[in-house]
């Protein structure tokens, strides 16, 4: 069986440029229809995007409205310029919290672009962090980085804002254990 990121990591992965293109056109065919959409990206493609810490992303992890109809042009973007059918995917909405914070990043004539917030990044990544994928440590050393934090507990404040601490927690402490002694 194959999996996405063998396809992706084989063509390099999409790039902040690649992405801002398929927005397009994913843009074009809702205007052609005389529709709406709106894409809330978090993860790789975030990164990418707003902090230019990546030069591509296996995929792009988003929430999207209205569903059904974005679903349908997604994999049309993806038959059509031949791309994985889940190059753009909602997989990550069960991860996403309820309090989750979005700022506006691209507004089109008929798909309203948003990322999550560092902040909110952040907690995202501190969920889901594996100490094995160094784009995870990167990405959360980026993000430490850019809010200025200075200590574990600092991280913590903004991750509670977001999500309950539980079993992830240990596994995160080692992860900001290597950050913060460096």
């Amino acid at each position: 069986m194959t999996l996405l990121r063998d396809i992706i990591d084989s063509s390099g992965g999409f790039s902040a440029e690649e992405i801002k293109n398929y927005l397009q056109i994913l843009n074009l065919k809702l205007k052609n229809l005389d529709k709406r959409g709106e894409i809330s990206i978090v993860g790789g493609a975030m990164m990418c995007l707003v902090f230019q810490s990546r030069k591509t992303t296996y995929d792009i992890d988003a929430a999207i409205s209205p569903s059904q109809l974005m679903q349908k042009l997604i994999l049309e973007v993806a038959e059509e310029y031949n791309l994985p059918k889940y190059w753009l995917n909602e997989n990550v909405i069960q991860f996403m919290s309820p309090a989750g914070e979005f700022t506006e990043y691209l507004k089109m004539s008929n798909l309203d672009v948003y990322t999550a917030t560092p902040e909110y990044m952040l907690a995202m990544k501190a969920l889901s962090a594996r100490f094995e994928n160094i784009n995870e440590v990167d990405d959360i050393q980026t993000l430490i980085k850019y809010l200025k934090l200075k200590t574990p507990a600092d991280v913590y404040k903004i991750i509670k804002k977001f999500y309950q601490l539980h079993e992830y927690q240990s596994r995160f402490d080692l992860i900001l254990k290597e950050i913060f002694t460096e």
